[in-house]
């Protein structure tokens, strides 16, 4: 079943989603992301799961797949350490 998934769009995320998973033996993703959280990967280990993604995600460098990734892992409640994305500045007008 999980190599059925693995050519389209939706498998690319599965794989994602497994190597973050597995890599916190977490069995499943945090039901409130920001504030109950899984488990921690480092920045290497994301950095290996883009080297080993870049070729399938919409990127053509190791950073922004990289970005995309650690985008992934906030939303399942997964901790980067150090963080690769910047928490975003509210700019008051």
């Amino acid at each position: 079943l999980f190599h059925l998934f693995v050519n389209s769009h939706d498998g690319l995320v599965c794989v994602v989603l497994w190597n973050l998973l597995m890599r916190n033996r977490a069995e499943k993703g945090s039901d409130n992301p920001q504030k109950v959280k899984v488990g921690t990967v480092t920045a290497e280990q994301v950095r290996a799961i883009a080297t080993e993604k870049l070729q399938d995600l919409n990127c053509t460098t190791i950073e922004s797949a990289m970005r995309i990734i650690a985008g992934t892992a906030s939303n399942m409640g997964i901790v980067i350490d150090p963080p690769i994305l910047k928490p975003k500045e509210k700019i008051v007008l």
